[in-house]
């Protein structure tokens, strides 16, 4: 039998269940492991303390958010490997953490796509993670030529704060120039934003469109209308957190770089599932590309669908969300090939057949252009196995 390796990991919360499931991944296909799942509380930092302490096995690691002096001073044990899992604040541990700034970016080209010209994020706080996300999301809006609003929370004192925030939020919702786009920093956020419009009359998404982050299913659906979230890869952040761990028990060194992980999608429900585009027939060729991209169409289809010159379709196109029809179309059966390469066991060909492309070939070198790399690397290079019975390792990360 290998030597065993003991592996803590403190966190119990959303996140840190999502990626628990990647570290969990990792452990049954590399090596021998006794890992111990508890809180971040000071009694479990003082419980996990006490078990180093007693550990004789062959290398002993931390996975974890470092978000207090507990914590950090657990992982600086001597012969313990620490990962921090957390992008709140700066760390001089080893980290991998979710690309805050993909986030913004993902969130504000779902909203220029759906043809938005008023844009706001709620909200900026002193963690790391909202302010790369704010500034992602307005560099991308600013990119495009238009301003964003922002809200940035302020703590007067813990009884005070909640209704102080809700207050000062209400006054700035009330403010925005409607229709507006705005991505909420995570979806808890997002639920309270939906609720507050609610209460002004504010509607969702006609006059306030929603984005927010996390994907929290239960919390997402639970807020009125369904809220549209990005799928963090918290799997993937778990997989490459252990995977880092085991290479620091076994002497590796530590990367000079925090290892972030790109988000997986924005996943669209009727907080934002609407487009702010006043040209009617622009408009409708944009739907019925949507609703039939996944299908061998092309620009000749539109024109039947819409009765306008293709000049005119062309120059609309290009003034609404910046691409051509051809490139619409494209982008999203790339869009589509990537989700079914991600989520599917599918072959290369039916995922092909599936994204709208009439054969592999042509898929495959258009796929491979836009993305730098075939679909088989792509599988391998993002996908999580979340079936834990089949044979077959995820890569990982180079």
């Amino acid at each position: 039998m290998s030597r065993i390796k003991r592996l803590h990991f403190l966190g119990m919360d959303t996140f840190s269940r999502g990626i628990m499931q990647g570290v969990h991944h990792y452990c049954l296909s590399h090596g021998n492991w006794e890992y111990h799942l508890d809180n971040s509380s000071p009694e479990a930092v003082d419980r996990a303390t006490l078990a180093i302490r007693h550990w004789r096995g062959h290398g002993i690691g931390i996975l974890a958010s470092v978000s207090s002096g507990p914590i950090e001073r657990l992982m600086r044990t001597p012969g313990v490997s620490g990962v921090n899992f957390s992008g709140a604040y700066r760390s001089d541990f080893p980290t991998v953490t979710i690309d805050n700034a993909a986030v913004g970016r993902m969130a504000a080209q779902h909203f220029l796509d759906n043809g938005f010209r008023n844009f706001a994020f709620c909200a900026t706080t002193i963690e790391l993670y909202a302010q790369e996300r704010e500034r992602a999301f307005t560099g991308r809006i600013a990119e495009a030529g238009f301003p964003c609003h922002v809200f940035t929370d302020q703590f007067v004192g813990q009884a005070e704060a909640l209704v102080v925030n809700r207050r000062r939020m209400d006054r700035w919702l009330k403010s925005l120039k409607k229709p507006v786009a705005m991505l909420c920093i995570y979806d808890q956020r997002g639920h309270g934003v939906a609720l507050a419009c609610r209460r002004l009359g504010l509607r969702v998404p006609t006059d306030v469109a929603l984005v927010s982050v996390g994907n929290d299913e239960s919390l997402c659906l639970m807020s009125s209308p369904p809220l549209s979230s990005i799928d963090l890869d918290l799997q993937r952040i778990g997989y490459e957190a252990a995977r880092l761990v085991d290479r620091l028990i076994e002497g590796g060194e530590a990367p000079a770089e925090r290892l972030l992980i790109p988000p997986r999608r924005v996943v669209v429900r009727q907080s934002s599932d609407i487009m702010m585009i006043d040209d009617p027939e622009i408009s409708a060729a944009i739907r019925f590309i949507r609703q039939h991209a996944h299908q061998p169409i092309g620009v000749k289809d539109l024109l039947r669908e819409v009765p306008i010159s293709r000049k005119t379709m062309e120059r609309g196109f290009k003034k609404y969300i910046g691409r051509m029809p051809k490139a619409e179309i494209m982008r999203l059966r790339i869009e589509t090939a990537q989700r079914l390469l991600d989520e599917t066991d599918l072959s290369i060909e039916a995922v092909a057949q599936k994204s709208g492309f009439p054969d592999q070939k042509l898929f495959s070198v258009s796929f491979r252009r836009k993305t730098r790399m075939t679909p088989t690397e792509y599988r391998r290079k993002c996908r999580l196995v979340k079936n834990f019975r089949r044979t077959q390792p995820i890569e990982p990360i180079a």
